[in-house]
This record gives C-alpha cells, sequence and structure tokens, in this order.
C-alpha cells in the first residue's frame, strides 16, 4: 500500500510516481463529471479520444467588449452548438 507522503517508487521497483496516478485520476473524475452535467444526448456517453477530437480540439477566440470574456467558435465547427449548450448549462450551475 501507498502512503499519503511517499511515492509509489518508493514502495518498490518499477512502478509509477503516486502523485501523478493522482491527477490523471482527478482528470478522470473531472471530464466525467463535466460529461454528465454539461452535455446531453450521444455526448455524454463519448469516449475521452472522441471529446478531444470533437470537443476539446475546436478553433476559438477569447473576445473582451462590455467588460466581459466572451468565446468565440468557429460556425464551421460541427459540433459548436453542443459546446456552447455545455457551456450555458455549466454557468447555469454556478451561484451567484
Amino acid at each position: 500500500m501507498f502512503g499519503c507522503t511517499g511515492t509509489a517508487a518508493q514502495e518498490g521497483e518499477g512502478a509509477a510516481p503516486f502523485p501523478q496516478l493522482r491527477i490523471v485520476g482527478l482528470a478522470c473524475e473531472l471530464l466525467a463529471w463535466t460529461q454528465m452535467l454539461a452535455f446531453t444526448g450521444p455526448a455524454r456517453r463519448w469516449e475521452p479520444k472522441r471529446l478531444r477530437l470533437r470537443i476539446f480540439a475546436v478553433v476559438g477566440r477569447l473576445v473582451r467588449g462590455s467588460r466581459r470574456l466572451r468565446l468565440r467558435l468557429a460556425r464551421c465547427w460541427p459540433w459548436a452548438a453542443e459546446i456552447t449548450t455545455a457551456i450555458t448549462r455549466l454557468q447555469a450551475m454556478t451561484p451567484g
């Protein structure tokens, strides 16, 4: 078993470092929760590779105007509507 302060490499030969495993686990959890809360329909069941190719690789630009930041997405991107809906749903969940 690995301790909270040590790494797996300290515990045995050839084991992966414990902090990196925790970071990977947190990234997987964040991706799963974002998928459940933000997306609807078939996008909820997309594999991480499909999410990366369709959602995370979108071309966009941050634009500042009227003291607000806006995300401008490429109109020709086939999944721009799903991204916009996901961002709107996540913003509606934030307090304040």
